[in-house]
């Protein structure tokens, strides 16, 4: 089998914090800690598999649309690329999945790179995750319980006009957490790989849908950046979210309204170790 080398280049890391920020942070996330570890070596391109409940896949390239149909499957140093307008991974018919140090790359403009709806007890690891329309998203499914993305790179969606991009949609879920994550939407691109002037909707984005609900989310020690609205934007119209809570995230420079969406303020708990990445001041 031939096998293919992955070595790493370049880093959107901003070195220059203002105060003391734990390197442990989601601002110190990016191309040297995140995604297929420098090094690995990985096997032909193939299309997607079928893992067996519990089975382990490691240092493999799948493109076209990945969903595994079975249970507590672990995918590690893997590539997963999207084929045509396929999401590139799909965790809808499964529960229990852990990935980690894997590379998920939406591709086209129709794509959404990576979803976790209703995949119940998912979890990330030191994930890369990017292209598609929306870069990330959970739901639309209200039995989406216990999703965790921990120290995961979050970036550059695909643009094209008209797109409604954001970098993670939380459509719907309950024990959401999104821990030390960075994400950010300034490296975004067109379809034909140019660099874009249309700008994303949000960093993330809290609900789209009426009649579903997103409670009990934890976002802590992560940098969010990037947005045409709200670097955190809230559709209210009839959804609940209860149970928010932001904790020592930092905020970046890339916005057109502000920080966060006057409405979302009103329902979560955002406190003062929320703050601006530049100079440290709280966003709240």
């Amino acid at each position: 089998m031939t096998r293919l080398k992955i070595k790493r280049s370049g880093s959107f890391v901003n070195l220059d914090a203002i105060g003391s920020v734990p390197l442990t942070h989601g601002r110190y996330k990016g191309a040297h800690n995140t995604g297929i570890p420098s090094g690995t070596t990985l096997g032909t391109p193939e299309l997607p598999i079928f893992p067996a409940a519990g089975e382990i896949v490691t240092d493999r390239i799948f493109v076209g649309s990945t969903r595994p149909t079975n249970n507590n499957i672990v995918y590690r140093r893997c590539v997963f690329r999207a084929g045509g307008d396929a999401t590139a991974f799909d965790g809808s018919a499964s529960s229990g999945v852990l990935l980690e140090d894997c590379l998920i790359d939406g591709g086209s403009d129709e794509t959404t790179s990576m979803t976790m709806s209703p995949g119940i007890n998912y979890t990330m690891r030191r994930c890369e995750i990017r292209g598609g329309v929306d870069v990330a998203r959970l739901g639309p499914n209200s039995s989406t319980q216990g999703a965790t993305w921990e120290d995961c790179w979050i970036h550059t969606p695909i643009l094209t006009p008209g797109s409604h991009s954001d970098g993670t949609q939380i459509i719907s879920g309950t024990g959401v957490q999104l821990l030390r994550c960075r994400i950010e939407l300034v490296g975004y691109k067109t379809i034909g790989g140019a660099f874009s002037t249309i700008r994303p909707n949000a960093t993330i984005q809290l609900g789209s849908f009426p009649t579903y609900q997103a409670n009990n989310l934890l976002v802590e020690d992560c940098y969010l950046d990037g947005s045409d609205t709200y670097i955190i934007n809230h559709n209210p119209a009839g959804q609940s979210h209860t149970g928010h809570v932001w904790r020592r995230n930092r905020f970046g420079p890339h916005y057109q309204y502000g920080y966060i969406n006057p409405t979302y303020v009103a329902v979560a708990d955002i406190d003062s170790t929320n703050v601006v990445d530049s100079t440290g001041v709280s966003v709240v």
